[in-house]
């Protein structure tokens, strides 16, 4: 069957929405496994949609090209956490790093921390964490432990 490029356009523009769609329904399926059954072309315009908001909300990803983005992006495990609940602890061996898209994080030496003071939320604190910036990297990259206790300050995407 030929199709006429408006035709293409509008079967490809319903593809798109049928897999976003999809995607959202099956989140608890692994992305990865939903790409890999789509053509190259339309697993590109696919991340486009699904790591839209991802590329918009951290500067690391500002100006990357969109191959960047979805190469990145199907890596990622977004979740949250809930005010005083800690995202990792000192002396964890890193396996992971996090980019904060919303609320607060405070980094915490728990050395620091006076006695008694363990449920205060800034107690020991090194720095704070903004929307935006990442943290957790360097024990990642270097298969370091964790020298520090990240806790939410407030609620948390991650």
């Amino acid at each position: 069957m030929h199709c006429t490029p408006r035709a293409r356009c509008k079967r490809t523009t319903q593809r798109v929405v049928w897999c976003t769609v999809q995607y959202t329904v099956q989140y608890t399926v692994h992305r990865a496994q939903v790409l890999s059954e789509v053509s190259s072309t339309l697993k590109h315009e696919l991340c486009g949609v699904m790591f839209a908001e991802l590329a918009r909300d951290l500067p690391f990803f500002h100006g990357r090209d969109a191959s960047f983005v979805a190469l990145v992006g199907v890596q990622l495990e977004p979740f949250f956490v809930l005010t005083g609940e800690y995202v990792c602890r000192k002396g964890v061996i890193g396996m992971e790093m996090y980019w904060l898209r919303k609320g607060r994080v405070s980094l915490i030496d728990p050395a620091l921390v006076p006695a008694g003071q363990e449920s205060t939320l800034r107690a020991g604190e090194l720095r704070e964490v903004m929307p935006g910036e990442a943290f957790g990297q360097e024990a990642l990259l270097f298969n370091l432990r964790q020298q520090w206790d990240a806790r939410a300050l407030a609620y948390c995407d991650l």
